[in-house]
């Protein structure tokens, strides 16, 4: 499997402006953690760390206080994906 600079910036635009069920982005990420855990995931060399710390906190942007409250708003996706440096393109 193989995720991107881009791959990422286009699921932190899906979570930001509420276009993907969070629970796909979610899953996404532990898609690529499954196959990073065989040796299995690609990703650019120059890129690598922000994508893994992408992906760490895609996996738990399902998460929920309660059911149907979730543990991160819409502003902490914006705010992290500012903080990663995923706004410049």
């Amino acid at each position: 499997m193989k995720v991107t600079l881009e791959d990422i910036r286009d699921k932190f635009d899906a979570l930001c402006g509420d276009d993907v069920a969070r629970e796909e982005i979610s899953a996404f990420a532990t898609k690529a953690m499954s196959a990073d855990d065989i040796g299995e995931l690609e990703m650019d060399a120059a890129h690598s760390d922000i994508i893994w710390e992408s992906l760490t906190y895609l996996l738990g942007v399902d998460l929920q206080t309660e059911p149907g409250i979730y543990l991160h708003s819409i502003e902490d996706f914006e705010e992290t994906k500012e903080r990663l440096g995923l706004n410049i393109k």
